[in-house]
């Protein structure tokens, strides 16, 4: 029974947590203002680009749910309303990131519009791992780096695990 106040407890949590990350300011939401042939030259040393910004606009725009799943968790989570939503594409940084193989994934979140899968992520917020990996037919296609609002989201989520298994 206490494990299972804990569990509810976490979820509670968690879901004050994405509820409170909706509150971005005007600044946050513009773009980098990089000139796009910029933008190509920073990626050239990167395995993956960054997510691209007509994708990044589509999720802003029309994802009406996501669905994050954590692997050695038993709590998963789900957002529905468009500040929360916004809120978690907010923790992406706008830069590449270097997959590294030695990194375990934490789960996968999907973004859906009218029931289905825009697109799919695995992520990564441990040690130096600091990415998510977005996938099309199971494939990476994108590597994108975690702002530090993401990096900070994700650590509270693993003291929260911890807590909860202990």
């Amino acid at each position: 029974m206490k494990h299972l106040y804990r569990i509810f407890t976490l979820i509670v949590v968690l879901a004050a947590i994405a509820a409170g990350c909706g509150n971005k300011t005007e600044a946050s939401e513009s773009q980098t203002g990089e000139a796009p042939e910029a933008q190509q030259a920073q990626q050239a040393n990167y395995p993956y680009p960054a997510l691209p910004e007509t994708m990044r606009a589509a999720l802003w725009n029309e994802c009406d749910y996501v669905d994050i799943i954590f692997y050695e968790s038993p709590v998963s989570m789900s957002q529905t309303d468009a500040p929360a939503i916004r809120g978690t594409l907010g923790y992406l940084s706008g830069r590449p990131a270097i997959p590294d193989s030695n990194c375990k994934s934490l789960g996968r979140i999907s973004f859906m519009r009218q029931g289905e899968i825009m697109i799919e992520a695995d992520m990564y917020s441990r040690n130096n791992c600091h990415y998510f990996l977005f996938l099309q037919d199971g494939q990476i296609v994108y590597a994108e780096g975690l702002s530090d609002a993401g990096m900070n989201f994700f650590r509270q989520i693993e003291r929260r695990f911890q807590e909860v298994v202990q």
